[in-house]
Formats: C-alpha cells, structure tokens, sequence
C-alpha cells in the first residue's frame, strides 16, 4: 500500500518543514510551521491493489504583518503631527542700528614717581556693540605694544594699566572708541618724576706688573670700594711672579705702593713617591709574585 499527499489537487512537493508518517496503519503529515500559502485543502491517497481511499481537510494560514503600519500609541503619534505640523515663520527682527560712541567720563591726570603703577579708565556707550573699536594713543601717536600696558575693554569699561612708569611715559594719552556711527574720545596726563640720581666718581686706580699695565684676566679681580682696593689673583702661575704695583691718581696728585709675590713652580711629572709607606706594600706584593730561581752549579 502506498499513501500519498496532496495540497489544493496538486502531489505534495517535498520540503523539511514537511514530516510524513506511515506506520501500522497510523498515517500523519506534521508540518513544522505554516505560511500562508500553505492554506487551502489538504487530501491523503491510499491505494493497493484493491483499490484507493482518501481523507481530506482544509485550514487556513493567517499571515503576520511585516511592517505596521498602524500606530501603536495614538497618543504620541497625534503630538508627534503636531510638532512635524507646518507653523508660521516668526517675523524677522528689526536690526536697530547701533548709536555712536560717547564717553561718560574723562580720563584722569595722573601724577607718578618712576617705577610706580599707573591706571588710566573710563566708560563708553554703546556697552553692547560689536563692532566698536578702542585705540590708544600718547602725544598724538598710537600707543606701541609693551608688555608694561595692559588694555582692557569689556561692557563699557575701558582701561589702560602700566606695570611700572618711566620717565618717557609722561605725556598725553588719548583714547578714541570708533564705529559705523561716529566717533569719540577723551583724553588724560601723565607725569612721571625720575627718581634721584647720585653721581660719585671715584679717583682711578691702576694696577702694575713689572711695570707694565695688568692685563684682564678671568684669574684676576681687582676691587675699589670705599677706599679699599685689593688684588685677587685664583690661581698663581710662574709668569705671575714679580713685582706688583698700585697706583692711585686724582686732581691733587698720585700715590703708589708696590708688593712682591714670589711663586714656587711645580713639577708637572711628579718622579718623588708621595705615599712611601704604599710603596712599600706594592714592591713586597710585587717581588712575592714572581717565583725565584735556584740555581745548583758544580
């Protein structure tokens, strides 16, 4: 006997996700997991020699969907249309034109000692515009960059700082702020007093050698301070021996006073031992090295 399957009249085609069973008159057709097109009629055929007997079913497949298109949250989906909804273009803001600068108070006069601090400031309306610039100036020329000045200008405030004043500092500063509207500027002074200067000259002090001028040396440092002069030499070398003199001389007149510096030279290859008692110790070490030889004669 021989069984055999078919799907909507058609013989069923062989697939894995089909599982036949024939067994002792138990007969199954398992299918593993359907599709849609799998709908429709099923028949099962037996047939002998003595003739043939079918079964028939039908089923239907309902599909899953692969793409949703339905929403899955209404409520979100209506405030997500309302944000992607087209809206009316804000209108354009009025571009209002800056006004011209005008300064609000002066800079000041300024009276300092060399070395002190100086601190020129003021303010400036607009206090928000952009494009306006802010330039110094001394004695009617633009201030030079140094690390001594320090500008600032922020919201209005504007403000010059020098480290440290030097007598070429006095003068005139004017500051000039400058845009498409106009321009303004105020001006300030400066004075700076130099400090007091000392000026003594001390009466010259020559030094001698052989009664030839003392050459510069980096051995040699001579000092004159406060009536004290002295000769430093670092280091003595042969040709330094002889005979040294100093001479002091002034508008009144001239006085000397004259020294010897005797120097002993030194070797340069040292031939005398400097450690007898270690010299010792290394002729014993080295006579006890070598093996002595007897020698027999007749």
């Amino acid at each position: 006997m021989t069984v055999e399957w078919y799907h909507n009249g058609y013989p069923l085609a062989n697939g894995h996700r089909f599982r036949k069973t024939h067994d002792f008159g138990y007969v199954s057709l398992d299918i593993l997991y359907a599709f849609p097109e799998d709908s429709g009629e099923w028949t099962c055929v037996a047939t002998n020699s003595l003739g043939e007997a079918q079964s028939s079913a039908s089923f239907n497949v309902i599909g899953n969907k692969v793409i949703y298109d339905e929403s899955q949250h209404p409520e979100s989906l209506h405030r997500i249309q309302q944000i992607e909804a087209p809206k009316e273009l804000p209108p354009e803001p009025v571009e209002l034109k800056p006004l011209a600068p005008q300064f609000i108070s002066p800079l000041q006069t300024i009276e300092r000692i060399e070395g002190q601090p100086a601190h020129f400031e003021t303010r400036v309306t607009p206090i928000n515009d952009p494009q306006m610039r802010v330039q110094w100036f001394k004695d009617g020329a633009p201030l030079l960059n140094s690390n001594r000045f320090h500008h600032t200008s922020d919201f209005g405030f504007i403000g010059l700082d020098i480290a440290y004043t030097v007598p070429e500092d006095s003068g005139v500063y004017t500051v000039v702020a400058a845009n498409e509207q106009g321009q303004d500027q105020t001006e300030g002074y400066l004075g700076v007093e130099s400090k007091s200067v000392f000026r003594i000259s001390l009466f010259p002090v020559l030094m001698f050698h052989n009664g030839r001028p003392l050459a510069a040396s980096s051995r040699i440092a001579m000092r004159n301070e406060f009536g004290l002069v002295t000769l430093d030499i670092h280091y003595v070398l042969p040709e330094d021996v002889g005979e040294f003199c100093c001479l002091a001389r002034n508008a009144a007149g001239e006085d000397q006073t004259t020294g010897s510096l005797h120097c002993q030279s030194r070797a340069s290859i040292l031939g005398d031992v400097q450690h007898p008692e270690s010299w010792k110790r290394i002729q014993a070490c080295f006579f006890l090295s070598y093996p002595l030889k007897v020698f027999a004669g007749n």
